[in-house]
Order: structure tokens, then C-alpha cells, then sequence
């Protein structure tokens, strides 16, 4: 009767221990978005700002802000471009622009 007994305790709690592990593993499910390029077409327009240039591409059917640590985006201000770059939040940080006609 003692073997039995033990034995249900025993089972009690490795499987108590079992469903702790187990929920500790499906809350770390990662909500990181993965770095997808992007591929925008329109006119890049300087946005008047505090002291610096902001940028914004106007497309046919959205207005998205840019932003490039390495790219000079002056010289394209008034020009249809496309320009590929990934998102971080809701701003597009380019990492290339190619003049389209």
C-alpha cells in the first residue's frame, strides 16, 4: 500500500513538473519581425523639419517616411525613384535608390 502511494506522489509531481516546464516553454514564443526588404516606388519630397531634413516618398497610393544613415537623400528630392530598404516601425531606412523615368 506504501509503494502504491508512493508511486501516485510521484507521479503527481513529475507531471506537476512536466505541465511548469512545459508552460514556461510556450511563453517565450519570439515576436521579432524578420528584416524583409521593401520595394517602393514614387517622388522623394524634403518634409520641413526642426533643423534637419526629413524625407517622405510619395507613392500612388501612400505617403511613407524615409530615413538612410549612408544614402544622401537630397539629391533625389523631386525625382521618381524607387528605393528598397527595410522598416522599422513605420519609417522606411533605404538602403538604395535607383531613378526610374
Amino acid at each position: 500500500m506504501k509503494a502504491i502511494l508512493f508511486g501516485l506522489v510521484l507521479l503527481i509531481v513529475v507531471g506537476f513538473g512536466g505541465y511548469l516546464f512545459l508552460s514556461k516553454q510556450s511563453a517565450t514564443v519570439s515576436t521579432a519581425t524578420p528584416n524583409i526588404n521593401v520595394s517602393l516606388a514614387g517622388t522623394i519630397i524634403s518634409v520641413s523639419g526642426n533643423s534637419e531634413y526629413s524625407f517622405e516618398l510619395h507613392g500612388v497610393d501612400r505617403v511613407t517616411s524615409l530615413n538612410s544613415s549612408h544614402l544622401d537623400l537630397i539629391s533625389y528630392i523631386n525625382k521618381k525613384v524607387t528605393v528598397v530598404g527595410q522598416y522599422s516601425g513605420t519609417t522606411l531606412f533605404v538602403d538604395s535608390v535607383t531613378e526610374t523615368p
